[in-house]
């Protein structure tokens, strides 16, 4: 089963609907800044996460990066747009994980990688930023 944290909710199933309308509404005041999803059924250990503010991000170069390259937007986007944040964990193993981090635009775009994280379909985070060696080191 899958169940997803928020700001302000804790431990809820997942229901796709609801989670879509989080979505939307992350830039909005009051909202919530960020959610994760997780399988408690043990089977699948991978999460992942939304947050929506990249000001909680040290280093904002790979996100300039990620933008100009993916997105095709200029640097000056990253002042002027709401990106959302997202990353997945995947684990290889019990404790090898490869944790990956992508920022988008589009509340489509986040919520279809949502929809197959819940259908427990494979996420293509090639182009993704591997930002593994930040919570291995």
């Amino acid at each position: 089963m899958k169940k997803f944290d928020t700001e302000y909710i804790s431990n809820k199933k997942a229901d796709i609907e609801e989670i879509k309308e989080i979505i939307k509404n992350l830039f909005t005041e009051n909202s919530e800044e960020w959610i994760s999803i997780i399988d408690t059924s043990k089977k699948n250990p991978n999460y992942i996460q939304v947050h929506s503010d990249i000001g909680i991000l040290d280093d904002l170069k790979p996100v300039v990066k990620f933008i100009k390259s993916n997105l095709n937007y200029e640097a000056n986007a990253i002042d002027e747009l709401d990106f959302y944040i997202i990353e997945y964990r995947k684990y290889e193993h019990k404790k090898n994980f490869k944790h990956y981090r992508a920022f988008f635009d589009k509340s489509e775009t986040i919520i279809s990688y949502l929809e197959k994280y819940l259908n427990d379909e494979e996420i293509d985070a090639e182009k993704w930023i591997d930002v593994t060696s930040e919570f291995t080191e």
